[in-house]
């Protein structure tokens, strides 16, 4: 049986309709564009000398070597090479017309010398990168230094903090009379060394108010007020000892021999 017309008709747009256009992909090397660039030209600027010619001719014929070499068939190549040279001739003629810079010499188009001035900057480079990568392991064994001393000083900050609340709770808890008794920059001098006697002083002792503890507290300062005393008047005697034993000495040593003394 014949099919009907709409199906016919729905079969052919069907079949009219292109398929999705698949993108091709994108290409991973890089294409020159054409730019317009505006250079200024000046007075000073002038065309290359017949030497620096020579030089920009012998760079073209260079550039031209390979792709007549890739022709393997004699007539290709002859065609081939007949072509290049009219390319040649009217670039080799634009050149020589064309103003350029003063600075611009002959070494410039001199593919020896550039070579040999390439190969110096590498040269020079090599060392240049070598330092460089010397330098960056250098600033970094300097950073990891510095992260460990910032968290040793982080730690030294918490455990000196912890270590102040911590005396501090025990300063609270501690007894009145110990409390009291505060420990001043002069704890150091010559009387707290004993190389000087000074006067024995209770700090804080008269601040209590401890009924109990006030008869012990004066019995206690008695006693050593008594202690004091008795060492005032021994002193000297030691001193007196020791410069009678040195005359003696020195008499015994003048008027006795080797042996008797």
């Amino acid at each position: 049986q014949p099919e009907p017309s709409g199906s016919r008709m729905r079969r052919a747009s069907e079949a009219d309709v292109d398929p999705q256009p698949t993108r091709s992909p994108k290409k991973k090397y890089q294409l020159l564009k054409p730019r317009t660039r505006n250079v200024k030209m000046h007075s000073k600027w002038a065309p290359l000398s017949a030497t620096a010619m020579q030089q920009v001719h012998e760079v073209f014929s260079a550039a031209t070597r390979p792709v007549i070499q890739s022709r393997q068939d004699g007539e290709t190549r002859e065609k081939v090479q007949r072509v290049l040279a009219n390319v040649l001739r009217r670039l080799e003629k634009k050149v020589s017309r064309a103003p350029l810079p003063p600075k611009t010499r002959e070494m410039h188009f001199n593919t020896e010398m550039l070579l040999e001035r390439n190969r110096e900057l590498e040269n020079t480079l090599t060392p240049a990168m070598h330092s460089v990568e010397l330098l960056k392991t250098e600033v970094e064994k300097e950073e990891e230094a510095l992260r460990r001393d910032r968290a040793l000083l982080a730690e030294l900050k918490t455990n000196a903090k912890a270590h102040q609340q911590s005396q501090h709770q025990r300063t609270r808890k501690a007894h009145p009379l110990l409390r009291s008794v505060k420990t001043t920059a002069t704890d150091d001098d010559a009387v707290n060394i004993n190389m000087v006697r000074g006067s024995a002083k209770a700090v804080g002792l008269d601040d209590v108010n401890d009924s109990d503890l006030k008869p012990l507290l004066d019995q206690l300062r008695n006693h050593i007020e008594s202690m004091q005393t008795n060492s005032a008047q021994v002193e000297g005697v030691e001193d007196a000892l020791s410069g009678a034993q040195t005359a003696v000495d020195g008499i015994l040593f003048k008027r006795l021999d080797a042996q008797q003394y």
